[in-house]
């Protein structure tokens, strides 16, 4: 998720963003970094800052929501 929040962010580095590949990952940092080389069209990276968006907010409602069926349940 790091990678994704800093491309966003405006991290174009393929070795800075490899750095935060998680550590269960089976592939190398070499190997994500040439994965991450290219071009940033920005219609895609509107669409990603869109889905990360989302994402956060869905995360939020579902936090809320087990938060709330948990008081429920304790009352």
């Amino acid at each position: 998720m790091k990678i994704l929040r800093d491309i966003v962010s405006g991290e174009r580095s393929a070795e800075v963003l490899a750095r935060h590949r998680d550590r269960r990952c089976q592939k190398s940092q070499e190997e994500i970094m040439k994965s991450l080389e290219g071009h940033y069209q920005e219609e895609y990276l509107f669409s990603l800052q869109q889905n990360l968006e989302l994402y956060d907010f869905f995360t939020q409602k579902i936090k809320e929501t087990d938060e709330f069926i948990e008081d429920m349940y304790y009352v």
